[in-house]
């Protein structure tokens, strides 16, 4: 009896405590509970609460760091929209120990000996994940190539489409997540790239080429105002392409071929456009050209029409010009401040030679260029490949350390050229590249050399003013003078030579002064020279 009565007693003191313990606690989250290792028994509501945004921050500042195989970018899981369900974490805390009426006692009491640690569950933004990897996903995306029509020699033609590449933001986010939830406090995501189909497909648009071989079994005739000619159909499917409308893929002509193909029919059509710009006078004075809308083939409209005419079995469209706006007007002119001669420099060369005139025709198609303050002008971009069609000749050139010869040779002189006057200018040359052998005519160890599409040159106005390139040649010699208004110039304060195996390193370097408050600033320009033709130096 006395045994049964000391269970009793404490099975009644037991009962009291539960029922005391559960009433004082039932605002509070069960004893010994934890999320994500931080202990948040005992708390409150609004404690709890608390703790559980501490611990989402927390997640969210995790760093991850995306490999792929042409690229990485470091982020962090917060960034990629993988973030911890907080309130879920908290509702799961406060109930860590809830059970059913009859089991509350026995959870009670294991309560003091039992910790419970309740882990966080993860969400994903797919579209937050698409935002913070933009930056990696330009970096190894590689566009799909549509598939499109060519003209052959009797009918059009398929062009298959390539896929691309790119990355997946969403599985990125993730693997992302499965590493969080592993416990990771510094994750690596590996990923592959996955392919970007095109748009279209090689069936669609082989529908859309079989159509365009109907439609073009006839010629077509075109009148332009009084003029009038007539298209063979083999021009006719050259104008066609493959283009993605509101409903679907369609035909459309290519404006600049139709242009082109009509000026060669019809003639010289309309007027051409004056772009605004700058002219250098004999003396040396800066003048604004004023610019001139002009009037070209063909209005959009007229292009759409010779889809419809030929959809229609029509044998007949008349096109219409279109107005062609200067791209800048004369206030653009005036606020450049384009006034002043801030640096020329020129190079010599034997006369009569076929590089002088591709020398020559670079100039020309350089002329009249300008920087506005902040842009870089690259002069492969500017000029374009040379080609005979520009009237560009053969003429030596120095491909891989040997001597070689192609189109367009000789060029590299302008490019020497203009290398100096922006170096004189105080101007930023941030893409160079100089010549592999010296040549006795340019500045030891001051120069550059320029090929299609690469090595190129590359200037960028660094000053609040336009700058305006203006060359000029004679028969033996080239000049690039630039033209903007006095802020900065530049001088060569030394120069040091070191060999670097059989080839010698040369550097240069470059004191710029502010013309304003006569303060200074250096940088350097180094070149490698081998010693003769066919010398790599590594």
């Amino acid at each position: 009896m006395i045994v049964a009565g000391v269970v009793v007693a404490v099975l009644v003191l037991t009962i009291v405590a539960f029922g005391v313990d559960t009433s004082r606690a039932s605002d509070q989250v069960p004893r010994n509970v934890a999320i994500d290792g931080t202990e948040v028994g005992g708390m409150s509501g609004p404690e709890l609460w608390r703790a559980a945004k501490g611990v989402g921050e927390q997640w969210a500042a995790v760093p991850v760091k995306v490999v792929t195989p042409k690229g990485e970018q470091t982020t962090t899981l917060g960034e990629l929209g993988v973030r911890v369900d907080e309130r879920a974490l908290a509702i799961d805390a406060w109930n860590a120990r809830a059970v059913g009426l009859l089991g509350q006692p026995v959870a009670w009491a294991r309560s003091f000996f039992d910790d419970r640690d309740v882990s966080p569950e993860f969400t994903i933004d797919p579209a937050a994940a698409a935002t913070a990897l933009a930056p990696l996903e330009a970096q190894v995306r590689v566009d799909a190539v549509e598939p499109d029509l060519t003209s052959g020699d009797t009918k059009v033609e398929l062009v298959a489409g390539k896929p691309g590449e790119t990355i997946d933001p969403a599985r990125i986010a993730q693997d992302a997540r499965v590493a969080a939830e592993r416990g990771e406090r510094d994750i690596t995501v590996q990923t592959q790239l996955v392919p970007l189909p095109p748009k279209a497909s090689d069936a669609d648009v082989q529908a859309l080429a079989d159509k365009a071989n109907q439609l073009t079994d006839k010629r077509l005739a075109i009148y332009l105002g009084a003029k009038s000619g007539v298209v063979d159909t083999r021009i006719l499917r050259s104008w066609l392409h493959a283009s993605r409308g509101p409903e679907g893929l369609v035909l459309t002509a290519d404006p600049d071929k139709v242009s082109a193909d009509v000026t060669r029919i019809l003639g010289r059509v309309g007027t051409p456009m004056v772009e605004t710009g700058f002219t250098v006078g004999a003396d040396g004075s800066v003048s604004i050209v004023e610019g001139k809308a002009g009037q070209q083939c063909c209005t959009p409209e007229s292009i759409d029409a010779i889809i419809t005419a030929l959809e229609q079995g029509k044998g007949r469209v008349d096109l219409e010009l279109q107005t062609v706006e200067p791209t800048h007007d004369r206030a653009w002119a005036d606020k450049l401040g384009v006034t002043t001669r801030v640096a020329s420099f020129t190079t010599n060369h034997p006369c009569c030679q076929p590089r002088v005139t591709n020398i020559h025709r670079f100039a020309d198609l350089m002329k009249g260029a300008v920087i506005e303050p902040g842009q870089t002008l690259s002069l492969n971009e500017t000029v374009g490949q040379r080609t005979e069609e520009k009237g560009f000749v053969k003429a030596p050139v120095i491909y891989d350390t040997k001597y070689d010869e192609d189109v367009g040779g000789g060029v590299s002189q302008f490019a020497a050229t203009m290398f100096n006057a922006a170096f004189f200018a105080g101007l930023d040359i941030p893409a160079y590249q100089m010549h592999s052998i010296y040549i006795e005519r340019y500045p030891y160890g001051r120069e550059a050399t320029i090929s299609w599409d690469k090595p190129d040159l590359e200037v960028r106005n660094n000053t609040p003013y336009g700058i305006l390139v203006w060359p000029t040649y004679t028969d033996t010699s080239i000049t690039v003078s630039l033209y903007s208004t006095p802020w900065i110039k530049g001088d060569q304060t030394n120069q040091t030579k070191e060999p670097k195996g059989e080839c010698t390193k040369v550097t240069t370097e470059r004191t710029r002064t502010l013309l304003g408050d006569n303060s200074t600033s250096k940088d350097t320009f180094v070149g490698l020279y081998q010693p003769s033709e066919g010398v790599k130096c590594g």
